[in-house]
């Protein structure tokens, strides 16, 4: 087994160990994903997943197709167990998402949609960013660390040298990051709001 193999079925593992944490998380009311978040998420991993393979992203693109799968069990579980879609802000983040999906649809090139595909996904990741802050018991760590994990591995599986191939892996690691801080921080915020009863 070549590394690339390795690392690519290695990421792409992480993520069903995600999911699996995630399904059980929201039908246990841990985690309640947001609908507008979850909803672009969808469009994005398979535009990503198809450019991934189209550019030669080779092993690499395990990881972005069960993302894809798994993205897309998370948004329909949301719409009974998640949050969100009827805020400014949910309003916002989906004309913003819509403006720049109408531009990258028309886009004919693969490689530049990437670029695009990542603003679009890191736009729909502001609601979840600002949940995570505001109600941090409405998220989990563990679902967010794994799946940064998993594309740091996919970012060694890819068997061929440019930049666009890794680019979505690396925003994968960064925006997982942005979760984690916000519930992190927001779990700080709310600790010092709570008087303590002791």
């Amino acid at each position: 087994m070549s590394r690339e193999l390795a690392f690519g079925l290695s990421g792409a593992f992480l993520v069903l160990v995600t999911l699996v944490i995630a399904f059980k998380a929201i039908l246990a009311g841990d985690f309640k994903p947001h609908r507008v978040t979850y909803g672009i998420f969808v469009l994005i991993t398979m535009v990503t997943f198809v450019n991934q393979v189209v550019n030669g992203g080779g092993y690499s693109s395990y990881f972005i197709g069960v993302s894809f799968l798994g993205v897309c069990g998370v948004f329909v579980l949301s719409f009974k167990y998640g949050m969100g879609g009827s805020s400014n802000l949910d309003r916002a983040t989906l004309a913003a998402a819509s403006i720049l999906a109408i531009y990258w649809i028309a886009s004919q090139d693969s490689r530049y949609s990437t670029v695009i595909a990542i603003i679009i996904d890191l736009i729909a990741l502001i609601p979840t960013i600002h949940k995570a802050y505001k109600h941090p018991k409405t998220e989990i760590y563990l679902n967010w660390t794994i799946s940064a994990f998993g594309g740091f591995l996919s970012v060694f599986a890819i068997t061929k040298s440019d930049w666009i191939l890794y680019a979505f892996p690396v925003y994968i690691i960064f925006g997982n990051f942005l979760v984690v801080l916000a519930k992190f921080l927001g779990t700080r915020n709310q600790r010092k709001i709570v008087p303590s009863t002791s």
